[in-house]
């Protein structure tokens, strides 16, 4: 069944909303329960409680192997996103009549910048529950490392 120059744009296009939608989905559940992990991390780490090995090893490393699975699937998105651009360049090289409407109008550096956000969060999480981990472990660090120094 062949395509028209314009059902195969359409579908490209709705191909790539496709990809921002999911973006977008997985970035919102992924902020909310990076902040569940991070009040339970705070309350388990809390004096007067006994969940210490909660917020010094389960909950740290948790928070980082989501943040690391986001990461790794907002890449794919955008990864799908640029295969998606590159049909949508042959395709208009190859009918320069076609209109544009709708992929005229974003330019790339647009389309890089409102990506920084859904790139860089969880990025960033991975960095604090690193450094939570860290923090929560320091004397156990401190004493393992002290221990292989020493030796």
């Amino acid at each position: 069944m062949p395509r028209t120059p314009e059902k195969f744009r359409d579908m490209l296009h709705e191909e790539m909303h496709r990809e921002h939608g999911l973006i977008s989905n997985r970035i919102s559940w992924y902020v909310t329960s990076q902040a569940f992990l991070m009040t339970a991390f705070a309350a388990s780490g809390s004096q007067g409680h006994d969940f210490r090995w909660l917020a010094n090893w389960f909950l740290p490393a948790l928070g980082f192997v989501i943040s690391l699975l986001i990461a790794k699937s907002v890449h794919a998105a955008l990864r799908a996103m640029g295969l998606l651009q590159g049909e949508v360049k042959k395709l208009f090289d190859n009918n320069m009549d076609l209109e544009k409407a709708p992929f005229g109008i974003r330019t790339p550096d647009i389309h890089s910048e409102g990506m920084l956000a859904p790139t860089w969060i969880p990025r960033v999480f991975m960095l604090a529950w690193f450094v939570a981990f860290v923090m929560a472990n320091c004397k156990a660090i401190g004493v393992t490392l002290s221990l292989l120094l020493c030796r």
